[in-house]
């Protein structure tokens, strides 16, 4: 999994404030190493909660009021 976190402190010159690691799920919240300095003082960014409606249509999800018919492509 793709997770993304946040440099700790002291930050060095020109190392980023966020960076992602790929890591498993397992490993999650352990410090990850900052991939300019090698800093492990970083903490995972937590992803805020977001729902969809269920039984909507993807285009009523986007904003769009026109449905789209798949139907028609051959």
């Amino acid at each position: 999994m793709l997770y993304e976190y946040l440099h700790g402190r002291p930050q060095k010159r020109g190392c980023p404030k966020k960076f992602e690691k790929i890591r498993s799920i397992a490993n999650r919240d352990d410090p990850a190493p900052c991939p300019k300095c090698g800093n492990a003082e970083s903490e995972r960014i937590r992803f805020q909660s977001f729902a969809i409606a269920t039984n909507a249509e993807p285009d009523l999800i986007a904003g769009n009021t026109e449905m789209e018919d798949f139907d028609d492509f051959d």
